[in-house]
């Protein structure tokens, strides 16, 4: 007669085993999670120790420098900090760098375009007390604040009265005057009727001769540009379109030679 043997117990062992292995499992992420928090812990970049100091209070942190804050990370040396640190100069770096507006100087830019204008114009279209400085005011450009501008209305005519400094400078860029003709005869545009219009609102202007005149489409463009003594000087005439209906202008601009752009411009609309 067969003894019935006892058959080993095979879902307890599968079941040992699967156990086994879960806990191999959690205890190796345990030992992960605790190498990885002890180490962004100890060089202060996740201080787990502080916000769990009963728990973790244990874990070791690298000490701060003198000076520092504990609760800080520990600052590295910028590359500006080391270059210092071996004397070569350095710029300043963006981090620790604060632009600052270049502050031009209002009053140099009112005295000189005052006597430009003064100069430039014929003292009959100068407005009422401008000897004493009260006849027009001079206005500094927001958006681009090394503009200075003034106009005014006289003789039936608009004068625009510019002046510019160089690009945080106080060196004079360019002075200008551009007149606004509320009526122009009715003579086709040429070199002739330009000169005509110029002597009578500028002191001295230069002349203009037919070479001096181009036609782009409906549009007249005279001008003549020299280069003088004391920098560059332009005078000219635009006609945009056909009277009576035309936008008409007459203008003259200067250049000194400690300009920005003295040594490229070659119109008084082309710098």
């Amino acid at each position: 007669m067969e003894e019935n043997l006892p058959t080993p117990p095979k879902n307890k062992l599968h079941a040992l085993a699967l156990l086994e292995v879960g806990l191999f499992e959690i205890v190796f992420v345990t030992v992960v999670l605790l190498l990885l928090f002890g180490t962004l812990n100890y060089f202060n970049i996740l201080s787990v120790s502080e916000v769990f100091p009963k728990q973790l209070g244990w874990l070791p942190r690298r000490e701060a420098p003198t000076g520092d804050s504990p609760r800080q990370p520990a600052k590295l040396a910028s590359q500006d900090q080391v270059l210092r640190g071996s004397g070569e100069k350095t710029a300043p770096s963006p981090a620790n760098f604060t632009p600052t507006t270049f502050q031009y100087d209002t009053e140099k830019a009112k005295t000189l375009l005052t006597q430009y204008i003064k100069s430039t114009l014929k003292p009959g279209l100068l407005p009422v007390n401008f000897e004493t400085n009260q006849g027009i005011t001079i206005n500094q450009y927001a958006q681009n604040p090394n503009w200075f501008v003034t106009s005014f209305f006289s003789q039936n005519a608009s004068p625009a009265a510019f002046f510019r400094f160089d690009k945080n400078s106080s060196n004079p860029n360019s002075s200008s005057i551009s007149i606004n003709l509320k009526n122009l005869p009715q003579p086709a545009a040429s070199a002739a009727l330009a000169n005509s219009l110029l002597s009578s609102y500028f002191s001295t202007p230069f002349i203009l001769s037919d070479p001096n005149c181009r036609n782009v489409s409906e549009s007249v463009f005279c001008e003549n540009f020299q280069t003088t003594s004391d920098g560059k000087k332009g005078y000219g005439m635009t006609i945009i379109g056909t009277p009576p209906k035309s936008i008409n202008s007459i203008f003259t601009c200067s250049i000194p030679k400690e300009s920005s752009d003295y040594s490229t411009a070659k119109s008084c609309i082309s710098f």
